[in-house]
């Protein structure tokens, strides 16, 4: 289906519609424990790259994260939950 202008209010619902829903991530203490070890596991594969982890590390851990917690996570709700655990310990060793 091609589109006839991406300002048009109908092709953007209809674009919004199409998009499975993504629901809200749970992370609780287990879930925060894996997803950690799982990135110490790829900095040690030499999987992380100075800007971050590389794109094949991100994948990676995903794989183990929904094979083990059954799950249906996506990479950005990993990565937001690795983005806000790094804010809160950068704030723990502020105090």
């Amino acid at each position: 289906m091609i589109l006839h202008a991406s300002h048009c209010q109908f092709c953007r619902l209809l674009e919004m519609a199409s998009k499975k829903p993504i629901t809200r991530a749970i992370f609780d203490q287990a879930r925060e424990k894996f997803l950690i070890k799982a990135l110490l596991k790829q900095v040690q594969a030499g999987k992380r790259a100075d800007s971050g982890w590389k794109k094949e590390a991100w994948n990676d851990v995903l794989a183990q994260f929904n094979q083990k917690f059954s799950g249906d996570y996506t990479v950005a709700q990993l990565k937001n939950k690795h983005d806000n655990v790094k804010q809160i310990d950068v704030f723990r060793k502020m105090c």
